[in-house]
């Protein structure tokens, strides 16, 4: 069961997460509340789940994922990681989804027929199955 950050918690990680200047301007969508990002992003690593799970309080999938892709990359997810650590919280629950990659080919039936093209009625000819 994920519980959201303690005040405690976020308060260890609000300067390293809370780097960037609130943009002035009033062009494009509002910004996400970084609180709640980090919360969504946690969800996910903590309970295993997909990002079509992500339950309605927290912001976009697309949002939440390209932010645990930009820690990732940086290193800064396993900095947060210790943080959370150090102020108590128990992390082994997402130990084997820090290093995890994005998943680039699409799940679903290995058995499935591949390379399959159709241009055009005349042209079709049965996919020879793969094995």
């Amino acid at each position: 069961m994920f519980t959201e950050l303690s005040d405690v918690e976020w308060h260890a990680l609000r300067d390293l997460i809370c780097d960037r200047p609130v943009r002035t301007e009033r062009r494009g969508r509002p910004q996400v509340e970084q609180r709640t990002l980090t919360n969504a992003v946690l969800w996910v690593l903590f309970t295993g789940e997909s990002w079509s799970k992500l339950p309605m309080q927290y912001p976009s999938v697309p949002t939440c994922r390209r932010k645990l892709n930009e820690w990732r990359e940086s290193g800064m997810l396993d900095t947060i990681l210790k943080r959370l650590q150090q102020s108590g919280r128990d992390i082994s629950a997402c130990a084997g989804q820090v290093s995890k990659p994005a998943r680039s080919t699409p799940c679903g039936d290995t058995d499935r027929l591949r390379g399959v093209f159709w241009t055009n009625p005349a042209s079709w000819k049965p996919p020879v199955a793969v094995r």
